[in-house]
């Protein structure tokens, strides 16, 4: 893979919008309702003044409830030196009680992505790293049949400085004649893209980007990119750019964040004998940074006072601050062989696709095409609305 399978991501809206998904659930009984919560990317780099946390909200069951509510409890967060940002979700005494606006419920299958943005106060850094305590979100749905996935609490802390890669994926839908994604399954035998979303949310610039990109069964990638490995199957691939610079988000003065978000696209084939309909699961992207760019003059504003009997290497910046966000879950949606059975991904059978999802996908840009990939500037984020209870319609 060369540079050029790399472009650079709008940053319209990203801090306060999701990504639409398709999560690796189980088949259930008719009208099953099973919601669950996951919580990562909660540790910030000394210097990065905050970033987004993400929160995935994934519908396990097979009904749309009308209703979602999420309460986020800040109470154990250290006030005086975290905020966090729910938008215009009434906040009291570190209570957050919100519901997801109506459009953003995820249905059958589903999973929304959304970003919840801690922010540093003045001087909550200056003491080094820290623990800020901790935060606990937990979603309240009408018939829920497992409580077990309903919450999740993650400590937020301050590290060491670094860098800090964060990948959002979307799933692979069926695109238009200018790459845009449409919502629609494929057919058998049919090509799409699959395209993920990186930012470098740590306060050093990353040097160098490696790839791991994991496909559900019954989809293959169509072509061999320059500057990755692909295992026989050609369902795994490892690719690595070592010249690639993400500059961190927190310093990007680009009013589009060009310098330190970058848009990644692959394109995939949907086996000619899948059957379906289903979400087909088990797709994974997989970032990391190769290494931190040099900037001595930096190291020495972080450090000013440091003891001259501490040699080169015994205080290294980190090349990666949070690794829990390195990693994010996809699927393809499969039209499939009419009349057939739903498709199986690799942790457990695909679920029935019960409707379009064109709706909760947007797109524009211009395309670039090279090396036979088609790659544009553009923030397709399935944009995820809190609301006070009660306020969603």
């Amino acid at each position: 893979m060369t540079i050029r399978n790399l472009a650079r991501v709008s940053a319209t809206g990203l801090l306060a919008a999701g990504v639409l998904g398709l999560a690796a659930t189980p088949a259930l009984a008719a009208d099953e309702v099973d919601f669950g919560l996951e919580l990562k990317g909660t540790t910030i780099a000394l210097e990065a003044g905050g970033k987004p946390a993400t929160v995935n909200i994934t519908n396990h069951g097979t009904t749309k409830p009308e209703q979602v509510s999420v309460l986020f409890d800040a109470s154990e967060l250290d006030g005086d030196k975290v905020e966090l940002d729910l938008g215009d979700c009434t906040v009291e005494d570190g209570i957050g009680d919100c519901a997801l606006d109506e459009d953003s419920i995820p249905g059958p299958g589903e999973t929304v992505h959304t970003d919840i943005p801690l922010v540093l106060k003045r001087g909550a850094a200056d003491d080094g790293p820290a623990s800020l305590g901790k935060l606990t979100i937990t979603l309240s749905v009408e018939g829920d049949s497992n409580k077990a996935n309903d919450s999740a609490t993650a400590e937020v802390k301050i590290a060491g400085s670094g860098g800090d890669l964060r990948v959002l994926a979307d799933d692979v839908t069926k695109t238009d004649a200018e790459g845009q994604p449409t919502g629609q399954p494929l057919q058998p035998g049919e090509t799409s893209w699959a395209y993920a979303y990186v930012f470098n949310n740590g306060d050093r610039a990353t040097q160098g980007i490696k790839l791991d990109i994991a496909l559900p069964k019954q989809v293959t990638f169509t072509d061999e990119e320059g500057g990755c490995e692909y295992t026989a199957d050609k369902r795994h691939a490892t690719c690595a750019a070592e010249d690639y610079v993400l500059q961190p988000w927190s310093t990007d003065e680009d009013p589009q964040k060009a310098n330190s978000s970058g848009t990644i696209a692959f394109q995939v084939t949907l086996s000619a004998d899948a059957k379906g309909p289903a979400t087909l699961t088990g797709g994974t992207w997989t970032v990391s940074a190769l290494g931190l760019v040099s900037d001595n003059a930096r190291r020495a504003r972080v450090a000013p006072t440091k003891p001259e009997f501490l040699q080169p290497g015994c205080e290294e910046d980190q090349v990666e601050v949070d690794e829990s966000d390195n990693s994010d879950a996809f699927a393809v949606l499969a039209a499939g062989v009419a009349g057939g059975s739903g498709g199986g991904g690799d942790e457990g059978p695909g679920l029935p696709v019960t409707g379009p999802v064109a709706a909760s996908m947007a797109g524009a840009g211009a395309v670039v095409v090279g090396l036979g990939v088609v790659l544009f500037v553009v923030s397709r984020r399935r944009r995820v609305v809190l609301v006070t209870p009660g306020d969603e319609k």
